[in-house]
């Protein structure tokens, strides 16, 4: 079992070991997944690291440089990760972009929770813009719940889809909210 901190610490819990990733510009961003293969990802401060051989090493996204402002990441059942990345949204395969989403309709909010559903479909919650549906690969238009839209929060703490397909939103301010796909 792996904790990560808020000072962005990784920390086993078995034997206490502790690694650290490389700090971002972005402070108090953190975010962690585990893709398909079992690998540990770790944005922290803005910047993406990975556990390779008892370390998180700084992950280079593409070309020479290493990666700009990650706002959050989630494992894709399909293999590799979903970055929120400088306001776009694509997926790693772990050697190059392998799928392009498109623009963040968030555009440069930091992400507090990020999850592919099992039907591929990306929720993204922020702090202060609400909970956003994507569509990935399709022509649909994000959703986006909010107070605008009628929603009870525009403050999203985390996100988890039940066996059932089932939405449950945790909330800073409202608790607990379920949403259900036939809703």
């Amino acid at each position: 079992v792996w904790f990560l901190n808020e000072a962005g610490q990784l920390v086993r819990v078995d034997d206490g070991l502790v690694l650290t990733s490389p700090p971002g510009l972005a402070y108090k961003l953190l975010s962690v997944a585990r893709d398909s293969a079992g690998k540990i990802w770790v944005a922290r401060d803005g910047k993406l690291s990975l556990m390779e051989r008892g370390e998180l090493l700084a992950v280079q996204l593409g070309t020479n440089d290493v990666s700009g402002y990650v706002q959050g990441l989630c494992a894709s059942h399909g293999g590799g990760m979903w970055v929120a990345c400088d306001g776009r949204i694509r997926k790693w395969d772990g050697k190059k972009w392998s799928q392009d989403g498109g623009s963040a309709p968030w555009n440069f909010q930091p992400l507090t929770s990020f999850v592919e559903t099992r039907n591929g479909t990306l929720l993204a919650g922020t702090a202060s813009d609400g909970l956003f549906i994507l569509f990935p690969g399709t022509d649909e238009k994000p959703i986006c719940f909010n107070r605008i839209s009628g929603f009870q929060t525009d403050w999203i703490l985390s996100l988890l889809e039940d066996r059932e397909g089932n939405l449950w939103v945790g909330t800073g301010d409202n608790g607990l909210v379920s949403l259900r796909p036939n809703n």
